[in-house]
């Protein structure tokens, strides 16, 4: 909830256009509902208030892109890089959990509903991978054991050290990654009532506010040895070179991290109509309903990520020059997101409770800027089973 105030001033002045025009709306609705509830008696003792928790567990897409550095471009044939490696070692994490609640006002003799409701998820975790090597720890990206030979440097004797094992293109990754989302929702809905849904159903259009935040953070650290020169070179006496081997070594590492925050009107269709049993006691119910919305906001996208070049030797009697490439942005822009989703599941509902099962989806189109350097956006989404729980209060 503490991201929510970080909005910049248009934010805040777009939120409270919203939620003053929703406020007023929602009183003048409630004053036509007590003018109905004056006429209606045959409902008294049902709940006025429900109040909803449950939790959900749901796959995500579109919250990250991956890094890759120039040197695994620059060598799309290594074996140390065993295709796409690289990229498939930082997807996403796959799924988020999170949980949801709602507050509900039905006014007595009315058809009307006043809620707000609230999902909350949260992914985060690390990964450390290896290729081809199974057995190279991730943290061991140098080279194997080694001991120790003389090497004649234009008649200096260095004692220098000689790798025992021969060097092994390579490729390892350390990537965490955590992200999270939350859904606000205030809206004011009616039983339209529809009649193909039978006698003992319900059928509620809404509409209202939705107000929708997601965010990302990744950093990754890569090392490679995608290339190697194998070389013998012998001189005079005192111009003795020791056998080498030569190689090209390469340390990347990025932080990157991505937003978004909006608000806009939205608009839902929910149904529940009843298959076993009787509403006065207990019902088996299949339930139903889509949703949409139009999200004003703001993308927000950064990077900051270097990459250090070695040219290295098993005798050092070889200079091993180095180079550091730095890299990075910073964007910002104002976005218009779709917002598309749909709900299915059934419920037992008794005449003050409720159990919930279903399996729904929300995608919010192009609404993440995840590129690392420039501008790549790509549709948001959760999916997935949820469960909750409802008690009804008054009456």
């Amino acid at each position: 909830m503490s991201e929510l105030c970080k909005w910049n001033k248009s934010d805040r002045r777009t939120a409270a256009f919203w939620l003053s025009n929703v406020s007023l709306l929602a009183l003048m609705l409630a004053v036509t509902g007590g003018e109905v509830a004056e006429a209606a008696d045959n409902d008294t003792d049902r709940p006025t208030v429900w109040v909803e928790l449950g939790g959900q567990m749901e796959r995500q897409t579109g919250q990250s892109s991956a890094f890759v550095p120039r040197f695994v471009a620059n060598n799309p044939d290594s074996p140390a890089f065993g295709g796409n490696f690289i990229t498939s070692s930082q997807n996403a994490m796959p799924f988020t959990n999170g949980a949801q609640g709602s507050l509900t006002f039905e006014p007595k003799g009315s058809d009307w509903q006043f809620s707000a409701a609230v999902r909350y998820g949260r992914a985060s975790g690390e990964r450390h991978a290896s290729h081809p090597d199974p057995n190279l720890k991730h943290d061991k990206w140098v080279l194997p054991p080694q001991y120790y030979v003389t090497c004649y440097c234009y008649g200096t004797h260095n004692r220098t050290s000689y790798h025992t094992g021969p060097t092994h293109k390579f490729s390892n990754i350390d990537m965490k990654q955590r992200q999270s989302h939350m859904l606000l929702d205030f809206q004011v809905g009616k039983d339209v009532g529809l009649g193909f849904l039978g006698r003992h159903s319900g059928s509620v259009l809404s509409f209202g506010v939705r107000i929708a935040q997601f965010s990302s953070h990744m950093s990754s650290t890569i090392h490679a040895i995608p290339t190697e020169t194998k070389r013998n070179i012998f001189g005079n006496s005192s111009q003795f070179y020791a056998p080498t081997t030569s190689f090209h070594a390469y340390t990347a590492s990025n932080e990157s991290w991505h937003s978004f925050r909006g608000i806009g009107p939205s608009l839902s269709w929910k149904m529940s109509s009843a298959i076993a049993g009787h509403e006065d006691s207990m019902s088996l119910n299949i339930d139903g309903g889509l949703n949409a919305s139009l999200l004003f906001g703001r993308q927000r996208a950064g990077s900051h990520h270097q990459t250090t070049g070695y040219f290295m030797a098993t005798c050092n009697c070889d200079r091993l020059p180095t180079y550091t490439r730095p890299g990075g942005s910073n964007r910002s822009r104002s976005v218009t997101i779709p917002n598309v989703g749909a709900f299915g599941g059934v419920s037992l509902k008794f005449p003050n409770a409720k159990v919930s099962l279903g399996y729904r989806g929300d995608f919010f189109i192009g609404a993440m800027d995840t590129g690392v350097d420039t501008r790549k956006t790509k549709t948001v989404g959760f999916y997935g089973p949820y469960a909750s729980i409802s008690i009804g209060l008054g009456g």
